[in-house]
């Protein structure tokens, strides 16, 4: 889960801090959450916020404004592949985390007790840290889970008193990160095939590549891979990506939001891809990773 976007609160100024006890909370949400916003993602985490916050897609993050949002104060969730992980209380998880604050705030130090709680779905973890931002003094509090491979944050940024102020409403949004159906792009469903050569240029050795993948209209799909050599998978596109797993055969759920297809293996293991769809005479083709020359893939329709 990367926290580049916390460089977006370095443009503000932010006052002087001192430690305080996190504000008392209900474990489960208000009335107002209970009728607030609902929002989902495309690839089906979801959550709710108070319906007199504001909401916006940034590149990269969630954007949430209150609507007393005081000067300086950032609350943003962010998320990406958890990369196997499924505690967000280990000492790896915490080391990266400490990682990429420190990205943004080099001179961050954590503050007071790692809170170990329970998140809408699963396990969760509560971190604050103190640095400087541009000349003055920050707070950061980071409300942290795993929920289906993926890591997800939900950060506040300000002085320490208005963080502190709204931990209790930061808390109830917390309660509500889960996972739902996520959004299945229909041109999608049914059967792709894929048929792809690589060698070297001295014609030494090759490897021909032939992959099936079926996307059901009920979320779930099935894929599987065959190739006439021993060359290792490079990863390159998706069925490169899914071949250099073991086994052979794969299946989990899908969703696609017209522009991104996501994988979640029954592993536990997830993939992204970009896509979109060429018309090439009477055929209809599925491209994967479509801005990439390299690592451009043509799918079929099959039956």
């Amino acid at each position: 889960m990367s926290f580049r976007a916390l460089v977006f609160a370095c443009a503000v100024s932010i006052g002087s801090l001192s430690l305080a006890q996190p504000a008392k909370y209900s474990t489960q949400p208000t009335d107002v959450l209970k009728d607030g916003k609902e929002y989902t993602h495309s690839s089906g985490g979801k959550f709710k916020y108070p319906r007199t916050w504001e909401l916006k897609e940034m590149d990269g993050f969630l954007m949430l404004t209150p609507p007393n949002a005081k000067e300086g104060e950032f609350i943003m969730i962010v998320g990406d592949s958890a990369e196997g992980e499924t505690d967000p209380g280990s000492p790896q998880v915490l080391d990266y985390l400490d990682g990429q604050i420190s990205e943004s705030v080099p001179d961050a130090q954590r503050v007071g007790k790692i809170e170990k709680t329970v998140a809408g779905a699963g396990k969760g973890v509560i971190i604050s840290w103190k640095g400087t931002v541009n000349g003055s003094s920050a707070f950061i509090r980071a409300y942290v889970t795993i929920v289906k491979s993926y890591g997800i944050a939900l950060i506040a940024v300000g002085k320490q008193a208005d963080v502190e102020s709204r931990d209790a409403e930061l808390r109830q949004i917390y309660q509500t990160i889960g996972w739902g159906q996520g959004k299945l792009d229909k041109r999608l469903i049914g059967t792709w095939n894929y048929w792809g050569y690589k060698g070297s240029s001295d014609g030494k050795y090759g490897r021909e590549e032939r992959a099936t993948a079926v996307l059901n209209s009920d979320g779930t799909f099935s894929y599987s891979n065959s190739a006439e050599t021993a060359m290792t998978a490079s990863g390159d596109g998706w069925a490169g990506g899914m071949a250099s797993r073991r086994g052979d055969g794969y299946g989990g759920t899908w969703t696609a939001d017209g522009g991104s297809l996501f994988l979640n293996f029954a592993d536990g293991t997830s993939e992204s891809f970009d896509y979109k769809f060429e018309q090439q005479g009477q055929n209809t083709f599925l491209v994967i990773n479509p801005d990439d020359k390299k690592h451009r893939m043509e799918w079929s329709r099959g039956s």
